[in-house]
């Protein structure tokens, strides 16, 4: 499929649900002081909880209407920056503006070589685009997937995914980078909760909320077990996030 000359739409019109990096390490992340490391680029007065049981440590850092978490396991460590209130709104929760949130925050991580060495990389994002009713999520849906045909008005319940690899722009001897995209319309209804003598039930507040949304999964291959040059490791990051930038812009594209 050849890029289009013409965007689909402003990635900025885009509103954020969620944001994620995934480090993948050859060395559990576990083993190191990740205290240490979070009070150096996270904030001190982070909820940390900590689950040995289950081999995992977690960092929390309110940042008012958005939260901000990195989550260590016994391979891995993902950072994540959400926003429960991204259909309102009064909270500015707008692509461009909060990658450039979240790549401020997982910046200071990236290149240190303070962490283990790193095998695999993943950004992810949850984003949707408002629209007035479901009709038109499915048009704007169309405008984004030229080789599918959707029937705006009968269409319910679709979903599409598809990954489409490319070769990388940073690291030559990266056999490739996985983008994958999965394509659908949501549907979001505020509900109120009414405790009554038979149990409770919820009940709908206001008007359903309709929204374009797509889920962004852009990762290195999980074959490839060569720690990267922790000096590669900011500009394969910024690849990533770039192409998701392209895919909010451009939408299917090759």
């Amino acid at each position: 499929m050849a890029k289009p000359t013409k965007k689909c739409n402003l990635s900025s019109n885009w509103d954020v649900e969620q944001l994620r990096c995934t480090m993948f390490f050859q060395v559990s992340p576990l083993t190191i002081e990740l205290d240490e490391l979070w009070t150096k680029y996270g904030d001190a007065d982070a909820e940390v909880i900590k689950q040995p049981n289950r081999q995992k440590v977690q960092y929390k850092q309110n940042l008012g209407d958005y939260l901000f978490i990195m989550s260590a396991e016994i391979d891995r460590i993902h950072w994540t920056l959400a926003s429960d209130r991204f259909t309102e709104d009064v909270v500015d929760t707008r692509y461009d503006e909060m990658q450039r949130e979240f790549i401020g925050l997982v910046s200071p991580w990236l290149g240190e070589g303070a962490l283990p060495p790193l095998v695999r990389i993943a950004y992810g994002a949850v984003l949707h685009l408002p629209c007035e009713s479901k009709k038109q999520g499915y048009e704007k849906l169309q405008e984004y997937l030229p080789d599918v045909k959707l029937d705006p008005e009968s269409s319910y319940d679709f979903s599409y995914q598809i990954n489409r690899r490319r070769n990388s722009k940073t690291i030559e001897d990266l056999e490739y980078i996985n983008r994958l995209s999965a394509w659908s319309v949501a549907k979001f209804t505020k509900m109120a909760i009414q405790i009554g003598e038979l149990g409770t039930k919820g009940l709908p507040i206001g008007a359903a909320i309709f929204s374009c949304r797509v889920a962004l999964d852009i990762n290195t291959p999980v074959e490839n077990t060569k720690p990267f040059d922790h000096l590669e490791i900011p500009k394969l990051f910024d690849e990533l996030c770039t192409a998701g930038v392209e895919i909010a812009d451009f939408g299917d594209i090759s």
